[in-house]
């Protein structure tokens, strides 16, 4: 934004060189200053929007046939899926 500022002021206004780089340095320092101010709300933007597509991990917990109780992770299951995906493929080969 500073860079667009200093090149419109030079080329589009017709300023000198030296005006163009306090323009540059203005442009700098507040968009500085909005960015600390605006910080938190940046922050919890992207929070958000990275919420929305992370996958949430989920829990499945059975018992086995003994009476011991077993969990496993979606993140696990996936790993599993993966591998029997895998292990059924090469022997199809």
């Amino acid at each position: 934004m500073a860079l667009l500022g200093r090149h419109a002021a030079i080329h589009r206004f017709g300023t000198d060189q030296f005006t163009g780089n306090v323009l540059f340095a203005v442009f700098f320092v507040l968009s500085i200053g909005l960015y600390c101010g605006f910080q938190s709300v940046i922050e919890d933007v992207f929070n958000r929007l990275s919420t929305l597509f992370r996958r949430r991990e989920v829990m499945a917990i059975a018992e086995t046939p003994t009476g011991e109780k077993v969990s496993v992770s979606t993140t696990d299951y996936r790993k599993y899926r993966n591998n029997a995906q895998r292990r059924f493929q090469k022997q199809l080969v």
